[in-house]
């Protein structure tokens, strides 16, 4: 029995199901599969709207929800007296999942739906990611981890089974995840973050990261993008980024990476 055989036979086990859908590789694969699995009248796709996440993210899941008939719902969760997230330090990622599936669980069970799925994937499980263990805390269950299912896995199935859009888009994270861990997290510094990797988009960056320390930006793309990007926009990039208040622009000389905020709790 291969990945997506024991995904299936997981998911017929269920009669309903809430999932937490983001428009993202991972869960909008989840989504498809679970549409599949139950029928589209018994999926719930929950979409959680925070000041962490990029306004534009909720205009593609949406689209991509309304293409594939899917009933999805938005959940706005305010996180603006939370100090346990805002302040930042190494615990954020669990305070955040607390807060936000601890909400998305009870709007969930009003809806009379007991049994929530979310995206994780057996890649997650190796790297620091301490809002896993929010996860466990509240029940979420995590099909892909159960199945055995990677990343690139779900990436070949959503192309190759549902022709989902999203098989190679890349990776997103949270905003949050832009400020340094011990830097306080303030709705300007989203801001700029968010703005400034719409703009990198626009140049054709979608592999990117705009990581903020104070007045610095480092910018996290691909190394074979660096030529086209000195070349042809650093200039235009620094001007924009300075309109914003950032006052200096760095390229990170190692490129693009994943989770490279966490190198930082590494030295200690």
């Amino acid at each position: 029995m291969d990945g997506f055989e024991r995904l299936q036979e997981i998911l017929k086990k269920e009669e309903r199901v809430a999932v937490a859908y983001s428009g993202g590789v991972d869960s909008s694969f989840l989504m498809a599969a679970c549409v599949d699995a139950l029928g589209a009248e018994n999926v719930l796709g929950i979409y959680v709207e925070t000041a962490l996440h990029p306004k534009r993210e909720r205009f593609d899941a949406y689209v991509l929800a309304q293409m594939r008939g899917w009933t999805v719902k938005v959940l706005e969760v305010d996180i603006a007296d939370k100090e346990e997230i805002l302040r930042n330090d190494e615990r954020r990622c669990y305070f955040c999942k607390r807060v936000i599936f601890a909400q998305l669980r009870a709007y969930a069970e009003k809806k009379g739906i007991s049994v929530i799925l979310d995206g994780t994937n057996t890649d997650d499980l190796g790297e620091y990611r301490p809002g896993v263990e929010a996860l466990s805390e509240l029940d979420i269950r995590s099909p892909f981890r159960e199945a055995g299912l990677s990343k690139a896995d779900i990436r070949k199935l959503s192309k190759s089974v549902y022709d989902l859009p999203t098989w190679n888009k890349p990776s997103q994270a949270c905003l949050a995840t832009r400020i340094p861990y011990g830097t306080p997290i303030r709705e300007e510094d989203l801001e700029k973050v968010e703005k400034g990797e719409a703009y990198l988009h626009e140049l054709g960056y979608l592999t990117c990261r705009l990581r903020l320390h104070g007045v610095v930006g480092r910018v996290e793309i691909p190394e074979e993008d660096f030529e086209k990007f000195l070349t042809r926009h650093s200039r235009d990039v620094a001007a924009y980024f300075r309109d914003l208040g950032i006052l200096y622009t760095a390229l990170d000389v190692l490129g693009f990476r994943s989770g490279s905020g966490t190198a930082v709790l590494e030295r200690r």
